[in-house]
């Protein structure tokens, strides 16, 4: 099922740079009084566990324990341990949230095992500036189709974005079959900060991959280069760009990878601001969706 928005004016604003800093043009409207009362979602018919990656940067566990909460009440079980540790099982999803630094062959390695076994990834990967090259990581995406952009997104189109906190408004395009997102979850505004892109390229694989987006920016948004190496300078202005992406792969038991370029909804320090209540929902949403595929009749 799809569903679309239309854009709200929240205010407008100018992001620049790539801390995603911005200049403030109008006033902003309580955001409480806008986006109400965080979603409340029923407990999924399928459950699983959430192999939490600690190794290559990735935030402190502990820097999210009330996430790590919500999903222990909705039946999941959470362990937390370096990535190549991963254990190669149906209905268990590795959440890779934003190393500082690449993976290794090894880990690759474990990720083909976690795949093929029927597994999955969560890739919380919001744009940062640090001069890595993610191959590794970058050579794990290609295999579902997916590229990862080295950009910061910004849209500075009047009311796509929210002064003095770089958070720009996302089209909420649709959401596969078996994901249980809830209606207010999907009610507009939904926006995100510190914003990287993705999108889709045909690879040797490709006819076995089912892939979309989830979220999107409208045809304002303007990607510009950040992070990575001068091998990615390219600049993308008014394009419409993917900011979270699903795939899953019919030869591998329907395996799994979604992205999402943004993620400091997920931490303890910003888990009851007024904008992180959406994102945060679809991406364990999400979760419970990649679960699904490994259950659904048919």
């Amino acid at each position: 099922m799809k569903r679309t928005i239309l854009p709200l004016l929240l205010c407008a604003a100018m992001l620049t740079g790539c801390s995603g800093t911005t200049t403030s043009q109008a006033e902003l409207p309580s955001l409480d009084s806008m986006i109400g009362e965080e979603p409340t979602q029923a407990v999924p018919s399928f459950t699983g566990q959430i192999y939490y990656a600690t190794d290559h940067g990735t935030p402190d566990p502990a820097l999210m324990k009330r996430w790590q909460a919500d999903l222990e009440a909705k039946g999941h079980t959470w362990q937390a341990d370096v990535l190549a540790d991963v254990p190669a099982a149906t209905d268990t999803v590795l959440v890779l949230n934003a190393p500082a630094e690449d993976i290794t062959q090894q880990d690759v390695d474990a990720l083909d095992a976690l795949f093929e076994a029927g597994g999955h990834m969560l890739l919380v990967m919001p744009a940062n500036e640090a001069p890595v090259r993610y191959k590794f990581l970058e050579r794990v995406l290609e295999t579902y189709c997916i590229q990862m952009d080295y950009d910061l997104v910004t849209d500075s189109a009047e009311g796509h974005s929210v002064a003095d906190s770089g958070a720009i408004l996302m089209n909420m395009i649709g959401t596969p079959e078996g994901m249980p997102l809830s209606a207010q979850a999907a009610a507009p505004p939904l926006l995100m900060d510190d914003v990287r892109s993705f999108s889709f390229f045909v690879s040797d694989n490709y006819g076995s991959i089912h892939m979309d987006a989830m979220l999107e920016t409208y045809d304002t948004a303007v990607g510009t280069p950040c992070g990575g190496t001068e091998e990615d300078p390219e600049t993308f202005e008014n394009k419409t760009l993917m900011t979270m992406v699903y795939a899953y792969d019919d030869l591998r038991q329907n395996a799994s990878v979604v992205a999402v370029g943004s993620g400091d909804f997920l931490l303890d320090a910003g888990y009851d601001e007024a904008l992180s209540a959406k994102p945060r929902d679809w991406v364990t949403a999400s979760i419970t969706w990649m679960i699904w595929l490994n259950n659904r009749s048919g």
